[in-house]
């Protein structure tokens, strides 16, 4: 739970706070799905588990999902109005070019 700051269970107003989270993976869940439905790369989730990246239906894994990547139990987007850090830097380049 590296990603938590201070107390993971509450924030200083007394309200749980998590930027990690435990995930019980259901029966006919693979972590496949689970990394593609919250965005993770197999990086982030050995990152997160002590170098662990194989989980089973049963087990908890830890997760912190990258909500630009993250789709729900339909496939669609969490956010999908939010752009990624490539087009957000590519729209920045384009707007700083002078014009000819």
């Amino acid at each position: 739970w590296s990603l938590n700051i201070g107390n993971p269970d509450k924030d200083q107003s007394g309200t749980s706070v998590y930027y990690a989270h435990p995930y019980q993976l259901l029966q006919g869940e693979d972590m496949i799905s689970v990394k593609e439905r919250f965005g993770m790369t197999d990086a982030s989730v050995a990152r997160l588990n002590f170098n662990k990246t194989d989980f089973v239906a049963g087990e908890t894994v830890c997760i912190a999902p990258h909500w630009t990547n993250a789709v729900d139990r339909t496939g669609g987007k969490v956010c999908p109005d939010v752009e990624t850090q490539d087009e957000s830097v590519t729209r920045m380049l384009q707007s700083d070019s002078p014009s000819r």
